[in-house]
């Protein structure tokens, strides 16, 4: 695991697959609210994996996020450092010079994205989660 983001969605890249980064979003299954407490409880986990193929989509992450936060800082330099091993798609976004959003902007841009887009919503079907079957590349 690379790190994660402030919303706590981690992001995963396996030396397997140098196209792409892995964003897991845990969506928890809430019981109803308990009637006396109005309070639900956490049931179980629904996991979505998402993915980021796309240079721009890449950058745009790195700079959206914060240097100053603790999980931010660590996946920021993650991100960094293995950006030589990436082979992410340039498109024509890419090639072309974006407008200019804020920080906090670019990331609720991209989480959007993410989340709309149909193409990415698909679970790496190879991709084990065990300890012991994770792979960083540095």
């Amino acid at each position: 695991m690379l790190g994660k983001d402030a919303d706590r969605h981690e992001y995963w890249h396996f030396k397997e697959d140098a196209e792409r980064i892995y964003v897991r979003f845990d969506e928890p299954v809430l019981s109803s609210p308990d009637a006396r407490t109005g309070i639900s409880e956490v049931l179980d986990h629904r996991f979505t994996w998402f993915y980021i193929e796309d240079e721009d989509k890449y950058e745009q992450l790195v700079d959206s996020l914060n240097p100053k936060g603790v999980r931010e800082k660590k996946l920021q330099e993650n991100l960094k450092r293995i950006k030589n091993h990436l082979k992410l798609k340039r498109t024509r976004k890419a090639l072309e010079k974006p407008e200019k959003l804020d920080a906090s902007m670019e990331a609720k841009q991209l989480v959007i994205d993410l989340e709309m887009s149909e193409q990415n919503a698909t679970s790496p079907a190879n991709v084990e989660m065990e300890e012991s079957e994770q792979h960083i590349v540095f």
